[in-house]
């Protein structure tokens, strides 16, 4: 029972943390500046991301979708 609680409330803690989150974060990493920003959304189940020769992301999904995604 123990066991099920923690789960519960770390599925629910996982849960607000992600809906709540509408600020980007941004670190100073010895003098360069990261900004983390969402470049696309919807995407179900990403497999695997690849930056490809034409500098494009290239994505594929569980199902086998493929996306080119413009990093700009």
């Amino acid at each position: 029972m123990k066991h099920l609680l923690i789960v519960i409330l770390s599925v629910l803690t996982l849960g607000l943390s992600s809906t709540t989150s509408i600020a980007q974060d941004t670190w100073d990493i010895e003098g360069t500046i990261l900004t983390e920003y969402d470049l696309v959304t919807g995407l179900q189940v990403p497999w695997e991301i690849l930056w490809g020769p034409d500098d494009m992301i290239w994505s594929t999904t569980r199902p086998g979708d493929v996306f080119r995604i413009n990093p700009e």
